[in-house]
């Protein structure tokens, strides 16, 4: 079945798509959430860290693969049966199926989509922002520790 829904073949270029479109989303949300990525000195940085980031988690996802295709196999044995997995496979192997293989991993890439993330990690950042601030007002107020 993992062969089916994740070809070998193709492993490589979905990890790349599912990266791509996450790093962008990412990338929109922070700037949309902060005023500092308008200092293109600071846009420079945070694109370098993006970057890199966005590398080596695509390199250590690949690197992963094998581990994630087994947890998937034994994922997968739990929940379907033999009879519905084979009805899984006959679907892929249609025109239908074949398209959503190939457009499913596009989709956080959709423009509502893409809209929905950066509107929800804006908001998650935002506040995010607020409960760290109260985090560091609440550790300077500590007293010296006595030892």
């Amino acid at each position: 079945m993992i062969e089916v829904v994740t070809p070998l073949a193709r492993r490589d270029a979905m990890i790349e798509r599912l990266m791509t479109s996450m790093a962008t989303n990412l990338r929109a949300s922070v700037g949309s959430a902060t005023d500092a990525l308008k200092d293109e000195r600071v846009k420079a940085i945070f694109d370098r860290y993006m970057d890199a980031q966005t590398s080596e988690s695509g390199t250590a996802l690949k690197a992963a693969l094998p581990a994630m295709v087994s947890a998937m196999t034994r994922a997968y044995a739990r929940r379907f049966t033999v009879a519905q997995m084979a009805e899984m496979k006959t679907f892929f192997a249609t025109p239908t199926g074949q398209l959503y293989m190939d457009q499913g991993g596009t989709i956080m890439g959709d423009p509502d989509v893409a809209a929905w993330q950066q509107t929800t990690t804006s908001l998650q950042f935002a506040k995010m922002r607020e409960r760290i601030r109260a985090m560091q007002v609440e550790i300077m107020a500590l007293p010296e520790k006595a030892e």
